[in-house]
C-alpha cells in the first residue's frame, strides 16, 4: 500500500513539474522577446525605425511613448506611426531606371527563352518586380499582342511578326524610356493539338449549318479520318467500390475493437464482483450450507434480482454452471469448467478450490475462502485505484488542449505586437 501510494504521488509530482517547467520556459521566452522590443538607436542616441527596402512599401508600427512633462512622465500607448520605404537618391535614379529597363527584357519572357522567338504570352507588368518603379507599355502592333502581352494566335504567321515594345519607367516624377523588339510566332502545337483543332473546326462548321435543327450532328470524319464519338468514361463505379472496401475494413476493425473492449469490460466487471461472490460463499458456508447449496443460493438470488436489465457476467457463468450440474455434469468438473470459462486467474483458483475440497473434504474450506475474500478485497481496492488513475489520465489530454488554446490566445497577440 505504501509503495503504491508513493508511486501515485510521484506521478502527480512529475505531471505538476512538467506543467511548471513548460510555463517557466514560456515565461522566459516571452520575457526575452519583450526585452527585444526596445528600438535601436542612431549615433545621436535617437530611437529609429528601419524602413522597408525599395519596393517593400510603407511600414506601419505601433509604439509606446513616454513624455517627460512638467508634471512628470506621461506614457502614451499604441501610437500608430507610418514610415515610407527607403527612396533612391537623386544620383541613383537615372542609373536604376536604366538597369530596370534592361532587366525587363528578361522578366517579361514568361515561358519563352528569348525575345527573338516568342511563341507564348509575354508578361508585361505595371510595376518592375521588387521595386516601386511604375511601367507604362506601348506596342507597335496591337493585332498580334495586347497590352497584357497576350498573343492573338489567329493573327500570327509562321514567318513571324516583329513587335516594337516601348516601356515608360516612372519613379518619383522622373521618367526613362526603354525600347526593344520581339519577334512573335504562332504557338508550337503537338500533333494531338493540331488534330484537336481540326476536329473542333469540323464540329463548329457542322454546328453552324444546323442551327435551326433540334440537335447538332457531329462529324463522322475529319480530313478523311473516321471519328467515333462517346461520352467520357467515369470512374464512379471504381470509386464506390474502393469506398466500400475501405468502409468494410473499417467495420471489421471497429467490430474487432468493440470485441476487445467488451472482453476487457467483462474482465473488469467480473473482478469487481469477485469479492462479493467470495463473501457470499463464506457467509453461506459458515451458516452450515453445502458448497452446492451455497452455489444454488447465490445463483437463485441473482435470477430473482429486481434489476434484470444489467447483466453480471460472473453470476451468469454461475447460473450456467448450475444448469450443467442439473444436466449431469459432476459437481467438481462443473466448478473447474466455471473457472476456465471465466478466463481470470482468481475465478480459476476459486473453481479449483471448490473442486479440490469436494474430493478431499470441506474441512478448512471456510477458512480458505475467508483468506481469499481478504485478498480479493485488496485486489478490488487496487483495481478501483487503477481505474481512477486511468480516468485522471484521460482528462490530461483535454486539459493540455485547453492549456494550449490559452497559450495561443496569449502568445499570438504578443508576437504580432513585437517589433523586432
Amino acid at each position: 500500500m505504501k509503495t503504491e501510494k508513493a508511486w501515485w504521488r510521484k506521478k502527480v509530482y512529475r505531471q505538476a513539474a512538467a506543467v511548471l517547467v513548460g510555463t517557466m520556459t514560456l515565461a522566459l521566452t516571452l520575457t526575452a522577446a519583450d526585452s527585444r522590443n526596445r528600438l535601436p538607436e542612431d549615433a545621436q542616441g535617437r530611437s529609429q525605425i528601419e524602413r522597408n527596402t525599395q519596393g517593400g512599401g510603407e511600414k506601419e508600427v505601433s509604439l509606446d511613448a513616454e513624455v517627460e512633462t512638467g508634471d512628470g512622465k506621461k506614457k502614451l500607448e499604441e501610437i500608430a506611426i507610418a514610415v515610407g520605404e527607403r527612396q533612391y537618391e537623386e544620383a541613383e535614379i537615372e542609373e536604376v531606371l536604366g538597369e530596370a529597363g534592361v532587366e525587363l527584357e528578361t522578366q517579361i519572357l514568361g515561358q519563352n527563352k528569348t525575345l527573338d522567338e516568342v511563341r507564348s504570352d509575354l508578361e508585361l507588368p505595371a510595376r518592375v518586380p521588387n521595386t516601386s518603379i511604375e511601367v507604362s507599355w506601348e506596342l507597335s502592333n496591337y493585332e498580334v499582342m495586347d497590352m497584357q502581352g497576350k498573343l492573338q494566335s489567329e493573327k500570327l504567321t509562321e514567318g513571324g511578326t516583329t513587335v516594337e515594345l516601348s516601356a515608360l519607367l516612372t519613379y518619383e516624377g522622373q521618367h526613362a524610356m526603354h525600347k526593344f523588339s520581339a519577334c512573335v510566332y504562332p504557338p508550337v502545337q503537338t500533333a494531338e493539338e493540331r488534330l484537336r483543332e481540326k476536329v473542333l473546326e469540323a464540329v463548329s462548321a457542322d454546328e453552324e449549318k444546323t442551327k435551326t435543327e433540334a440537335a447538332a450532328p457531329l462529324p463522322n470524319e475529319v480530313d478523311g479520318m473516321a471519328v467515333t464519338w462517346s461520352r467520357p468514361k467515369e470512374q464512379r463505379g471504381l470509386a464506390v467500390l474502393l469506398i466500400g472496401i475501405v468502409l468494410a475494413g473499417l467495420v471489421l476493425a471497429l467490430d474487432k475493437q468493440n470485441r476487445v473492449k467488451a472482453v476487457q469490460e467483462r474482465k473488469k466487471q467480473m473482478m469487481v464482483d469477485y469479492p462479493e461472490i467470495i463473501n457470499k460463499f463464506t457467509v453461506l458456508l459458515g451458516a452450515g450450507m453445502t458448497v452446492k447449496n451455497a452455489w444454488t443460493k447465490v445463483a437463485a438470488d441473482y435470477e430473482n434480482r429486481s434489476d434484470k436489465k444489467k447483466t453480471r457476467y460472473a453470476y451468469e457463468e454461475m447460473i450456467y454452471t448450475f444448469h450443467e450440474m442439473q444436466g449431469g455434469v459432476t459437481e467438481a468438473e462443473s466448478y473447474e469448467r466455471f473457472g476456465r470459462r471465466c478466463g481470470i486467474t482468481a475465478y480459476v483458483k476459486f473453481g479449483a478450490l471448490l473442486s479440490q475440497n469436494l474430493r478431499k473434504g470441506s474441512k478448512g474450506l471456510a477458512q480458505l475462502l475467508t483468506m481469499e475474500a481478504v485478498n480479493a478485497f485488496e485486489e478490488r481496492k487496487g483495481l478501483a485505484r487503477r481505474l481512477g488513475e486511468e480516468a485522471s489520465t484521460k482528462l490530461l489530454l483535454p486539459m493540455f488542449l485547453m492549456l494550449a488554446i490559452v497559450l495561443v490566445i496569449v502568445i499570438v497577440p504578443a508576437f504580432f505586437s513585437m517589433q523586432m
